[in-house]
């Protein structure tokens, strides 16, 4: 057994690199990071009311379950405010009890409902830029990390005599040229998202 994971080992080490697959390993592995970014930031507050939410509420109703688009006309009249048509006027109250439950901030009015998205007041706004910015960092750490991640295995690489000393420096200038571009997008989301909360 010992023979036969010997060779295995030398063919492993022996194969021919391939610089490509390489180099696209690392980019796929740093876009990662990046979808990883704007996921997190997704989650963070904005004050945009999110019309899909509103329109996926459940809503009880004489012992049966209905999504809210099911039963009323649902209108995002401003990036802060939605307006509810139901098409009973007499379910009123029940959809209102289903809103209140999550925490929706409602008002009935002429028989519509309207759905206001929380103040962005100055604390929460500060608090908001504090957490984009943390976030940000966090990304530009686990970029660092698979830099480093990817240059330590170059330098196995070289040591196993795999690639030349030579093809290990034009590697890296490789991969640093994608960390370039990745830390670039990484500021440009951060900055877009700044300033999303600065205009809110």
């Amino acid at each position: 057994y010992f023979f036969i994971f010997a060779i295995i080992i030398h063919l492993y080490f022996t194969m021919e690199f391939n610089f490509e697959h390489f180099l696209i390993k690392f980019s796929n592995d740093l876009e990662n990071v990046i979808n990883l970014l704007v996921k997190n930031l997704s989650f963070l507050y904005t004050n945009v009311l999110n019309i899909e939410k509103i329109k996926k509420v459940q809503c009880s109703i004489f012992n049966k379950t209905y999504k809210l688009e099911n039963i009323a006309s649902i209108i995002l009249k401003t990036r802060t405010t939605a307006m509810i048509e139901l098409f009973d006027k007499t379910l009123g109250s029940k959809v209102l009890f289903s809103l209140n439950k999550l925490n929706f901030n409602v008002k009935l009015e002429n028989d519509k409902i309207f759905v206001f998205s929380d103040i962005l007041t100055t604390e929460k706004r500060i608090s908001l830029e504090k957490e984009i910015k943390k976030i940000g960092e966090q990304t530009k750490l686990s970029i660092r990390r698979e830099r480093q991640d990817y240059f330590n295995k170059l330098r196995q690489y070289y040591k196993e005599k795999i690639i030349s000393k030579d093809e290990m420096y034009q590697i890296e200038k490789s991969l640093q040229k994608t960390v370039l571009h990745i830390n670039e997008k990484t500021n440009n989301i951060i900055e877009n998202k700044l300033m999303t909360i600065l205009h809110i």
